[in-house]
């Protein structure tokens, strides 16, 4: 089912003027496609506020290079 909705999102996507969230919500899974991105900002969060110094000196070589 979740390949279904997504496909869905894709194909709405591909139409001018029709956006994917909007066939989220029309399809009734908006809220929880809004709370499994919430979910993984945090997940991503955590995972990068352990690894602060080496995001930075990442970031700095990055801009550096």
């Amino acid at each position: 089912m979740r390949v279904f909705r997504g496909f869905m999102m894709a194909l709405a996507d591909s139409v001018p003027g029709v956006s994917g969230g909007t066939v989220a919500f029309l399809m009734g899974f908006y809220d929880a496609l809004i709370g499994a991105l919430l979910g993984f900002v945090r997940l991503l969060n955590r995972a990068l506020k352990r690894r602060r110094a080496q995001v930075m000196y990442a970031v700095l070589g990055m801009m550096a290079a």
